[in-house]
């Protein structure tokens, strides 16, 4: 007797764990994000990561440490001074207490300036990714879950940790805190402490290329198209970035 042939919808089905269409590795993104980043957001969006481009993005502020960190304990030394300086005039304590607790702080700036960067670098991307949820699910209409924010930012700090380095080294050499300037703020750089100068400083070519991909991460997850996804993140980046240079100086990226 001939066995009748099973239709393909009646055949058995098997599972297997086949990886994701666009599915690229965490060393790929890293690589990716600078010459490939829509394909990176895309394996984003199908499976979102984090580890690995948090340690990257924190060994680049590491390194940015080491290299200007002379000039960067200098600067901190001369406004811990300043501050205290500023107590005697005030008359809210002596010379000679300002004093004491100077040198009793000053061996501690080191482990302040480590601790306070590294710790503000990873409070500044999860406010990032938040600030990125709600663009991309509220006013969007989008739907990605924050875990796939959060990769996006910290995907997209590869290229402030690359601006990092570079901004590191330029300090050095300079052995000035103004002396890293990676975009029009090279043009205002004889008098750092004007209005013009803090607003040059805050557009510089990291912090555009960074919203770029992010704006191109939040059309990917969103469905929407590449012009509103990475003009919104530019208005908004720049935005911020302006606003916080006025208020202290030095721009967030």
């Amino acid at each position: 007797m001939v066995q009748e042939e099973q239709r393909p919808e009646e055949m058995p089905q098997e599972n297997y764990d086949m990886p994701s269409e666009g599915t690229m590795s965490p060393f790929a993104k890293i690589i990716g994000v600078i010459i490939d980043p829509e394909r990176v957001v895309k394996s984003i969006s199908n499976k979102p990561d984090w580890l690995i481009p948090l340690a990257v993005l924190l060994l680049g502020v590491f390194i940015f440490i080491i290299a200007a960190g002379d000039v960067l304990t200098q600067f901190a030394l001369d406004n811990m001074m300043n501050s205290f300086e500023q107590q005697v005039e005030r008359g809210g304590m002596s010379e000679t207490q300002a004093e004491q607790i100077f040198n009793q702080q000053k061996g501690m700036i080191g482990y302040w300036i480590y601790g306070q960067t590294f710790f503000m670098t990873v409070v500044q991307r999860l406010l990032g990714a938040l600030g990125l949820l709600f663009i991309g699910n509220i006013l969007f209409g989008g739907d990605k879950k924050f875990k796939h924010y959060w990769s996006l930012v910290l995907y997209g700090g590869i290229i402030a940790a690359l601006g990092s380095i570079i901004s590191g080294i330029l300090v050095n050499i300079s052995g000035d805190m103004f002396g890293a300037q990676l975009g029009l703020g090279i043009l205002t750089n004889s008098n750092p402490d004007t209005t013009l100068h803090k607003i040059a400083s805050a557009i510089n070519f990291f912090a555009i290329w960074e919203a770029t991909v992010l704006g191109l991460g939040i059309s990917v997850f969103t469905n929407s198209t590449r012009a509103k996804g990475i003009m919104t993140l530019l208005f908004i980046t720049l935005g911020l970035n302006i606003g916080f240079s006025l208020m202290t100086g030095f721009p967030m990226m």
